[in-house]
């Protein structure tokens, strides 16, 4: 009886629905916000980018923790190559992905001045157009009306923008997905070692009929 209950559980959380947002704010300090959210549970981590000692530095911080992590981002080009190698290596991870995370909504604002009013017209025109691309593609992958605006702003030079995307999927296909980045590249390696093996002994029956 324990043993029922406890898969009911198991399945009853694989089935929960699990909400991914995704935030980028565009100012003073770029910051880049991630919230996993899941019934009552949040989960939100904060990535800024700030200036300190004329060096650009970009911290990692997760709401409700103390301490925040600090990086250099000259330091990230080599981190952002080695994530990209990883990631290519795991090519089924990827297709899962894309199937179990659903997109659900975009929204786009942002603000433009240049501060003189014929090079913020001039601006504002460019920035409206490829906020009129964004759109139509954002209506092709997103199920709900996208919200697009791009504002001018004749009073001053500034450059503010907010991109949110919000995507749902559940937790065990989460957990599904977070399984193959762990083991996808032993198991290409295995199939490759397999084929291989295989190969091997092909060669060494043609050799021996031969014989």
């Amino acid at each position: 009886m324990g043993w029922w209950i406890l898969l009911l559980c198991a399945a009853t959380l694989c089935m929960a629905p699990v909400q991914l947002t995704m935030q980028l704010d565009a100012n003073k300090k770029p910051t880049l916000h991630a919230i996993l959210r899941s019934g009552p549970l949040v989960l939100q981590y904060d990535a800024v980018i700030e200036r300190e000692q004329g060096t650009l530095v970009l911290s990692l911080h997760r709401q409700g923790a103390k301490d925040k992590a600090g990086e250099s981002v000259k330091d990230w080009p080599e981190r952002i190559r080695k994530l990209r190698a990883g990631l290519i290596q795991r090519p089924t991870m990827w297709r899962w992905l894309k199937r179990t995370l659903h997109p659900r909504q975009f929204l786009l604002h942002a603000r433009f001045g240049a501060g003189d009013a014929a090079h913020t017209a001039a601006g504002y025109g460019a920035l409206a157009a490829a906020a009129q691309m964004v759109y139509v593609w954002a209506a092709n992958v997103f199920p709900e009306t996208p919200i697009v605006r791009v504002h001018a702003d004749f009073s001053q030079a500034v450059f503010l923008g907010s991109l949110r995307c919000i995507f749902r999927s559940r937790i065990g296909h989460i957990i599904a997905v977070a399984l193959l980045a762990l083991t996808e590249p032993a198991l290409r390696a295995g199939r490759a070692k397999i084929a291989s093996l295989r190969k091997q002994g092909r060669a060494w029956k043609s050799t021996q009929s031969r014989a």
